[in-house]
């Protein structure tokens, strides 16, 4: 409660956040403090590593930094929302393009609602 992002992007070679916490704007913030919106400059440039123990809101927010900053050309190396105790959201999916891996436990995969997309790899010989 209270946290002031202000600055955060000095931040010039910050490449790792981990997101830990609970707030009904947390994430909103973040997404507004790391965005290339109103000035157009993207801040944090070499931010490539997001691990995110927020609750499901907060997770939604997060994806939607991820595509701003994909749609910036500047694609997240790494998503990874690293318990099984946080609802994601139901447009998870829609994520998976926008960044190079989404890190999210197994136990979660194996719930049909999720609706990740499947890979499937054909030999071309």
């Amino acid at each position: 409660m209270g946290i002031k992002l202000d600055g955060i992007e000095r931040l010039t070679a910050l490449e790792k956040l981990v997101l830990v916490g609970r707030g009904s704007k947390l994430g909103r913030d973040f997404r507004q403090v790391l965005s290339p919106y109103p000035s157009g400059v993207l801040p944090c440039p070499l931010l490539s590593t997001i691990y995110c123990y927020w609750s499901a809101s907060e997770t939604r927010d997060i994806f939607r930094l991820v595509r701003i900053r994909s749609s910036a050309g500047r694609t997240l190396r790494k998503l990874s929302v690293p318990t099984s105790s946080i609802a994601l959201p139901a447009d998870i999916a829609s994520c998976v393009s926008y960044v190079g891996s989404l890190d999210i436990p197994t136990d979660i995969l194996d719930v049909d609602a999720v609706g990740l997309p499947r890979f499937y790899f054909l030999d071309d010989e």
